[in-house]
């Protein structure tokens, strides 16, 4: 998988792409009192990107496409995706926004193709 964050044109979204051209966006662009990130970790945890974050090499890993989770927790919404790679364990690449319920993110997964596997809001 590579990861392209923030990156003209598109300053405000992250894009994360493995091999089979499987696509996950995420628009982080900011609203008021509103804070977006995104981080990988060894385990499907929602909580603080910082204690959460996983310094591995994403390069060979793929969208496991059966597995989505979402989590609201209060003010903190997640969204799960989980990566395998052959002879590594999985990865999970949580999309995060706290907000108030106001405000939103937008995210969407599409195939190699452009079909849209999922999309959402959190």
């Amino acid at each position: 998988m590579k990861i392209f964050d923030q990156v003209q044109p598109w300053p405000t979204k992250t894009n994360f792409v493995d091999r089979y051209n499987v696509t996950v966006g995420y628009d982080m662009e900011r609203d008021c009192c509103e804070e977006a990130c995104w981080y990988i970790a060894t385990q499907p945890r929602p909580g603080l990107w910082s204690e959460q974050s996983w310094p591995g090499d994403p390069e060979p890993y793929i969208f496991d496409l059966s597995y989505c989770m979402r989590v609201d927790d209060y003010d903190l919404h997640t969204v799960i995706f989980r990566l395998k790679a052959k002879g590594l364990q999985p990865i999970y690449l949580h999309l995060q926004n706290c907000h108030n319920g106001y405000y939103a993110r937008d995210f969407e997964m599409t195939m190699g193709n452009g079909q849209e596997v999922r999309s959402g809001q959190i």
